[in-house]
């Protein structure tokens, strides 16, 4: 849950429809899941994460043997049923309880790979459509962590520089 939610930067209602028959592992997706308003989206992830799906894949052949269409599930009495958003929303809360952060959230991890993109490719384009936004606007304002006036100065000196280096 972890690791998918990170990759794709998908809202918790993306991840809870994930199943195995919109599954794509060679392409690392899972195809056209509804989301946020009934869109469309494809939900990605990375090379690790699509072993620890392996993995998963395996246990579940032992589980339910692959009956149960939706990727995460829980057993209920005698039978597995789709994990739903709240139980989720739990496993969530109870990692970031593991890791002594008390308000954890799964749309933290929505934000902290938002932030890590633009972060590591100053690029606000890209973060907002991993995220599936319509404008970069919504981007900037709700998930992107605001410069500290310090960080702007050194930016700013760094610009400075580079233009002396370039003249």
């Amino acid at each position: 849950i972890f690791n998918l939610m990170m990759d794709s930067a998908n809202r918790i209602g993306a991840i809870e429809k994930l199943t195995l028959s919109s599954l794509d592992l060679d392409n690392m997706l899972f195809k056209d899941i509804r989301e946020k308003r009934g869109y469309r989206v494809d939900v990605v992830f990375e090379k690790y994460t699509k072993e620890l799906i392996e993995e998963w894949l395996e246990l579940r052949r032992d589980m339910d043997d692959l009956k149960t269409d939706a990727l995460f599930i829980v057993k209920h009495g005698n039978e597995y049923k789709p994990m739903t958003r709240s139980t989720i929303q739990n496993r969530v809360k109870k990692m970031g309880n593991i890791i002594g952060i008390s308000d954890f959230h799964s749309h933290c991890l929505r934000k902290s790979r938002l932030n890590s993109i633009y972060e590591d490719t100053g690029d606000i384009a890209l973060a907002a459509e991993l995220a599936n936004h319509k404008s970069i606007e919504t981007t900037r304002s709700s998930y992107i962590r605001p410069k500290s006036k310090k960080e702007l100065r050194d930016k700013l000196e760094a610009l400075k520089l580079k233009k002396q280096e370039d003249e």
